[in-house]
């Protein structure tokens, strides 16, 4: 994997940045075990407090072919303002004190290993509002891939939206689909921020001994651990996103007779893709879609798929396809409607 440029930092470079609190590192750490795309994300401060505005081009000059002794008119580019939100996701940790003091020397250890599990979950909880994250469902998250790139004809106007061209239909009509989305992670392409003057990534605060309530109110002591993570999606330029739709996992076959063909589709969507540029590219597809094109790549004996070494430590081999690692991302449901 090619080294990492300051210009495009993940949430594990911010993190070295800080320099001040040896607990991030390490929490990061923990989180990208657990979700690869943290690996692959771009992290950027948010301009704007607690959002982040850009200015998204919307069209291009096409310049006027001049006769001589005639002028032109000037162009300029068209843009729009947008503006995305970030999401604050919170939790406890609470262990009963008695408990912990059981531990003996490997006590701060057990309570690390017992806060893990919060680690988890919400490294979970945040990769699946990047996926499904939807403001007018649930005003306190932020809108995911899934809802910016969910229609090829908009409801209200009647026209095709301009992302649609970037979303692939695989043909499938019930309500049993899936996805695969593919993300050109960048500064001028999809990233993801933190509000403006705060840390990156999950704050862990450790609150030490506290009284706390059982569910009968009744009280004893505990260690209480508090977890913050502010964090939201913004899509810069929307052809850097492919969402493959459609995918009806009942109809997928290893010859591609029935359901999607997709070796076809995937190559189809990374040719829509603009030239990546220092922009990292990933492609995320859960376990059943995962292993349908293990299927289809051993049954059309085609050599697109391999293994490859993605990580900086060179200690781990995984899925690529042309070139492009391939992530599993168990938080791609396998329910989906379908995008019409």
């Amino acid at each position: 994997m090619p080294t990492i440029v300051q210009t495009n930092p993940t949430l594990a470079d911010v993190a070295h940045n800080i320099g001040t609190n040896s607990k991030v590192g390490a929490i990061i750490e923990v989180l990208n075990k657990r979700q690869d795309l943290l690996d692959d994300a771009v992290v950027l401060e948010a301009n704007s407090g607690t959002h982040n505005k850009t200015s998204v081009r919307s069209g291009l000059p096409k310049g006027t072919w001049r006769k001589l002794n005639y002028g032109v008119q000037p162009e300029k580019t068209s843009r729009v303002q947008v503006s995305d939100s970030t999401g604050q996701l919170t939790s406890y940790s609470e262990v009963d004190k008695t408990l912990y003091d059981l531990q003996g020397e490997n006590k701060k250890q057990w309570r690390s290993e017992e806060d893990a599990g919060f680690l988890e979950g919400m490294s979970q909880e945040v990769m699946e509002n990047i996926i499904y994250g939807d403001v007018a469902g649930d005003v306190s998250t932020f809108n995911g891939l899934a809802t910016r790139y969910n229609h090829l004809i908009d409801p209200e106007t009647g026209v095709a939206p301009a992302n649609a061209v970037n979303i692939l239909d695989a043909g499938g009509t019930g309500t049993d689909n899936t996805s695969i989305y593919i993300v050109q992670w960048g500064r001028e392409k999809t990233h993801l921020f933190y509000p403006q003057g705060t840390q990156a990534g999950l704050d862990i605060q450790d609150k030490g001994q506290q009284t706390v309530l059982d569910a009968q109110g009744g009280r004893y002591e505990a260690m209480r651990t508090y977890f913050q993570w502010d964090v939201g999606l913004s899509v810069r330029d929307w052809r850097s996103v492919v969402r493959i739709a459609n995918i009806d996992v009942s109809d997928l076959s290893k010859d591609a007779s029935t359901g999607a063909n997709l070796i076809d589709l995937l190559d189809e969507a990374l040719s829509l893709l603009p030239l990546a540029g220092s922009a990292r590219t990933a492609i995320y597809m859960n376990r059943t879609v995962n292993q349908a094109l293990k299927g289809q790549v051993n049954h059309f004996k085609n050599v697109r798929l391999t293994l490859e070494d993605f990580r900086k430590d060179g200690s781990r081999k995984i899925q690529a396809w042309d070139g492009e690692p391939i992530r599993i991302c168990d938080v791609i449901l396998n329910t989906e409607a379908r995008v019409v």
